[in-house]
Formats: structure tokens, sequence, C-alpha cells
């Protein structure tokens, strides 16, 4: 009696078809299109600017290490661009005793700089470069509690010593 009362089953409807369906695969011979972003933008045109800002970042990194570090000044530097193990976000971090850059990336897969000074006697300049550099996107000030200080010992302590340099004169 249970085999009279079944009915067949529509394929058309399983769940694997629905989701073909409405969610197809692209195959690996077609070119993805390319999506427009939540502002806008297209995924193209956020690699360029992402690419723009990161070169322009690292570009602002090499002139404060060779314009504005002191000779026998300690540092900390670190790319996390291909490490799996740190915060996902951070793609670079340099912080002296008055001055900290850091390269980031949000959800939105939109990259950032932000910045920090404690007493920094070339902050208007680092500041101007970070205003003309970074046009499109501008670079965000962090503050650091208790203090920059604190947070600078920190760095240097917590941190694998690979990663802490001194400004060599040569």
């Amino acid at each position: 009696m249970l085999n009279q009362m079944k009915e067949p089953i529509d394929d058309s409807n399983t769940v694997g078809k629905i989701i073909q369906k409405h969610y197809p695969l692209i195959k690996r011979t077609q070119q993805p299109q390319l999506k427009s972003t939540l502002d806008g933008r297209t995924d193209k045109s956020k690699a360029l600017q992402n690419s723009c800002i990161e070169v322009a970042y690292h570009r602002m990194v090499t002139i404060v290490k060779t314009l504005y570090l002191k000779p026998e000044e300690t540092y900390f530097e670190r790319s996390y661009k291909r490490e799996e193990s740190q915060n996902f976000l951070v793609m670079h971090q340099l912080m002296t005793s008055d001055c900290y850059l850091s390269l980031e990336c949000d959800f939105d897969y939109d990259l950032q700089v932000e910045y920090a000074f404690d007493n920094c006697p070339f902050e208007t300049q680092i500041e101007n470069l970070l205003a003309s550099m970074l046009v499109g996107r501008p670079a965000k000030p962090q503050e650091f509690l208790p203090s920059f200080k604190f947070y600078y010992s920190r760095m240097l302590k917590i941190h694998d010593s690979r990663f802490v340099h001194t400004l060599k004169m040569r």
C-alpha cells in the first residue's frame, strides 16, 4: 500500500539542479566577467587602484627609511603579504620610535594606509607625502592606547628579532 502512495520524483527540481540553475559555475575556458562592486567600480579598476596604493605605500616606506630615520635607530618592519599565521588584514607595517605606517586590506578588498606619529620631527613632511601619494583613498590616522611609546616597545618585544632592525651608517 505504501508503494502505491509514492509519487514519482521530479529530477528537474533537485537541490543540485536548482543551485546549478541559479548559480552556474564558470568553465575554465570562459573569461570571467567583471563584476561591479557596491561603489560602482569593477574588479579591474579596484585591482588597479589597490596596485597604485601599494606601490605608493612602499615608495613612502623607502622615503621614510632613507630620509627620516636617525643613524642607529631601531625600527620594526614586517611584510605579512604572503603569511597566513598573523593578522590577515595587515599586509605591511613599519614602526619607528616616532612614526607608524601600515598597509591594510579591508573586508571589501580595498587597500588603505594607516599612520600615527609621536612627536615626530618630520610629521608634516610625511603627512604631505601621504596626501600627495594617496589621492584616491586618503590615509587614516591611528591612535595607540595607552600610548605610542608603549605600543612601540611592545612591538619590539613580542615580534621575532628578524623583523627588528637598526639603521646602519655606511
